[in-house]
């Protein structure tokens, strides 16, 4: 493929702000509306209702990493790297002008250009290299943001930021207009998934083989092999809906800052949990260990705050992830930047409490974004510690790859970055859709205990295609 040295100009950036576009009977801008324009766009979503939404239409330039290398295809043309997936990450962000060096084009919106996708556990694999089956299935799946619709909920606004190819200059203002005319368009509103039968959920562990590798890596902390594992289990549900009913459905149970809908890749996110967020030089992790189911009662929900709050495991949990994460960012990070802001705080969601810390470091000056997940992938909350041994143990003791679930998704953009931990997260293919919950075993977790929680952090799944969970729990034999 013979490409300019960079497909985009940052310096020619047009914006328009849309006035008509769909809104709610409260006057509030009708995000899902405006989404239902542009089938197939990607959703990234600040479901609180603060800070700022994304609508990413398709501007058919995708980048895909497998085992077997990376291929980056702009509007039919490919072009193949052969490296490894992260040397590869940095050579198509060269080529697309996407750097962490820099300030943002504007102030006023954080993300107007880049790569935007999701990065699946098993590109892990490439990190830490492990005796496991080979990873299968696309380990990155990321699409080139020229076109951004922007929502900000402070001030109930709409923009437009388009970048146009250098390529195809002409593209950029027949976007535009396209957009104008779109905008006096109100579609229905897309509903959530709503079944009106119980869907039987099925998992790919029964409670006596959860129990048992409880049980199992209890004996390797004993030993000293590894110090946490975090086992999960994927419920399944075969369902009859469409990508965005479904992760409407998510977010009525789980009101998430991270909600995402990627149509390239069946994903739908309501995720809490920051993995890397990037502003300038200036990098910070948000690690979540530590859950307690919300309640009805005002009384009994404090008590269950509380509860977390004062737990010697889960705080234990929470500090021994912290760890991993100053160590993982000291490797791209300014000796001695690296800091802890926040240590173990309660936090408030829709379905549970959770126990979250922050860390915090400066960038050193050669550090991309290839090197930046090199040194952090995957997030330390979702594997154990050490990581690469808790990772084997993952690897040998789930039955099945994980795919996209505890990886990441998010944005890469010039000077900043937000990409969130792929937790609460369904992976849909028009027919079955899986959901993956699990929690940190540590010495003194109890098999019961850690399995109620998996099903806990489920919960909102449940809720969402109206499922059943497989037979209560039995003691392990």
């Amino acid at each position: 493929m013979n490409l300019p040295g960079s497909l985009t100009d940052a310096t020619d950036l047009h914006r328009v702000g849309l006035t008509k576009v769909p809104r709610t009977a409260a006057g509030q801008i009708a995000l899902d509306q405006l989404l239902a324009q542009f089938p197939g766009a990607i959703l990234l979503e600040d479901a609180t209702g603060q800070g700022i939404s994304y609508i990413i239409p398709d501007a058919h330039v995708h980048m895909t990493t497998t085992a077997s290398g990376t291929t980056l295809n702009v509007n039919g043309h490919v072009q193949q790297f052969a490296t490894d997936p992260f040397t590869a990450l940095d050579a198509v962000c060269a080529l697309l002008g996407v750097s962490l060096d820099g300030t943002p084009a504007t102030t006023e919106l954080p993300f107007t250009s880049g790569l935007v996708g999701a990065f699946a556990y098993e590109l892990g694999q490439f990190v830490e290299p492990i005796e496991a089956r080979l990873p299968t299935g696309e380990l990155m799946r990321l699409r080139f943001a020229d076109t951004v619709i922007a929502i900000d909920h402070a001030s109930d606004t709409c923009t437009v930021s388009v970048t146009p190819h250098r390529f195809d200059r002409r593209s950029a203002q027949r976007r535009l207009k396209a957009l104008e005319r779109q905008r006096v368009h109100t579609p229905a509103p897309v509903r959530p998934f709503q079944p009106q039968t119980v869907t039987p959920l099925t998992s790919n562990l029964s409670a006596a083989e959860y129990y048992r590798i409880v049980d199992r890596i209890k004996a390797h902390i004993a030993d000293g092999a590894v110090f946490q594992v975090n086992i999960a289990q994927q419920f399944s549900a075969t369902i009859d809906t469409d990508l965005a009913q479904l992760y409407q459905a998510l977010r009525t149970h789980s009101a998430a800052p991270y909600g995402a809908v990627f149509p390239d890749c069946g994903l739908a996110a309501v995720s809490p949990e920051t993995f890397l967020k990037v502003r300038g030089r200036q990098v910070e992790t948000r690690p979540i260990k530590g859950t307690r189911r919300r309640h009805d009662s005002a009384a009994v929900d404090a008590a269950l705050a509380d509860d977390l709050a004062t737990s010697v495991k889960d705080r234990a949990e929470n500090v021994m992830v912290v760890d991993m994460q100053r160590n993982d960012l000291g490797r791209v990070c300014i000796p001695g930047s690296v800091t802890v802001p926040a240590l173990t705080q309660v936090v408030a969601h829709p379905t549970v409490w959770h126990l979250e810390s922050t860390v915090a470091g400066l960038l050193r000056d050669d550090a991309t974004y290839g090197s930046l997940l090199q040194a952090t992938f995957p997030c330390g909350s979702i594997t154990g510690a050490p990581k690469r041994a808790a990772m084997q143990y993952i690897a040998a003791y789930e039955p099945d790859a994980r795919g996209f679930y505890c990886g990441a998704y998010g944005y890469l953009g010039t000077g900043m970055a937000d990409l969130a931990v792929a937790i609460r997260t369904a992976q849909y293919d028009g027919v079955t859709a899986r959901f993956g919950a699990g929690g940190g075993v540590v010495a003194d977790s109890t098999a019961p205990g850690e399995y109620l929680e998996s099903l806990e952090k489920a919960e909102l799944f449940r809720r969402a295609v109206n499922g059943r969970f497989p037979a209560p729990p039995v003691p392990p034999v």
